[in-house]
């Protein structure tokens, strides 16, 4: 995990016909699990950084907590002009309905089945809402050093009962000031369309990662397998068909990535993964000077 800041993004240039959206890097390191998990705490760790993330609802887990995210983080860095209370307070929409699109999700949201977008995506708010993340680095045996981080000081979440029904009152979510803070000193500029074209979680998680390491790339990065799992598949279970699993799954979640980013320079070997040297899927903000 780098604690170099990252540069804003280009809004001109190569970049015009792109939807520029924002993470932030704790958001890059493949923070949630992609499928559902039981347990209420979830550690992973990347060289001598582990980060933990708990929540008594539940871990976040899928693809929405990261379409979510990205709409948050993207949000508080377009309204960071505004009197801090305002620009923390990300409003939401009126219904489920209203929020997708807010997200540029066309995917209309359903109730009535199990599956239904509208079920999906209220669970996994409330699960990001009652998130905490702690970062520590364990790098030094004569230091510890690390922080706690909520993610959302408060919320309102005012919708109905189906995807369609408008209540009174618009839901929103407020940032706490040290997530509003580590989002606005270090966002990491990611193409939306991009983000939303990848059906895999993992496969985002490799996007956001990819395009991160690129601003600051100065050679070929080569990862073996063991810090690929570490980073990429921190669940999986240590055990030679697993780890198979997880290879040929990863495989897939980069084909996916290259599909929708051609220019990615991701490439896998029998010993791991290749990321060359490039620009990233959007542009530093070129200097006004």
């Amino acid at each position: 995990m780098s604690l170099s800041k990252t540069p804003a993004a280009s809004s001109s240039g190569d970049d015009c016909d792109a939807d520029v959206g924002f993470t932030t890097r704790i958001l890059i390191q493949g923070l949630y699990p992609y499928k559902r998990q039981d347990s209420i705490t979830r550690s992973m760790q990347a060289g001598p950084w582990r980060m933990t993330v708990t929540s008594p609802n539940g871990i976040p887990y899928g693809k929405y907590p990261r379409l979510v995210m990205a709409y948050l983080v993207t949000q508080a860095v377009q309204r960071q002009n505004l009197p801090p209370d305002e620009a923390r307070r990300i409003p939401l929409g009126r219904s489920i309905n209203d929020f997708l699109s807010r997200m540029g999700i066309a995917t209309r949201g359903t109730g009535g089945k199990q599956t239904g977008n509208l079920r999906i995506l209220r669970e996994q708010l409330r699960r990001l809402s009652t998130s905490t993340v702690t970062v520590e680095h364990l790098g030094r045996a004569d230091r510890d050093a690390g922080a706690n981080m909520m993610i959302v000081q408060r919320w309102e979440l005012w919708w109905g009962a189906n995807a369609h029904q408008e209540p009174l009152e618009e839901s929103w979510i407020q940032l706490t000031p040290d997530f509003y803070e580590e989002i606005i000193a270090h966002p990491v500029p990611i193409d939306l369309d991009m983000l939303r074209g990848l059906s895999r979680p993992r496969a985002m998680d490799i996007y956001m990662w990819s395009t991160a390491r690129r601003y600051r790339l100065k050679a070929d990065l080569h990862l073996d397998w063991d810090a690929i799992q570490s980073q990429f598949g921190a669940d999986v279970q240590n055990t030679s068909q697993a780890k198979r699993d997880f290879r040929k799954d990863f495989k897939k979640a980069v084909a996916e990535v290259m599909d929708v980013w051609p220019d990615a320079g991701l490439t896998v070997t029998p010993d791991g993964l290749i990321l060359a040297k490039g620009r990233p899927s959007v542009l530093p903000r070129r200097s006004r000077h």
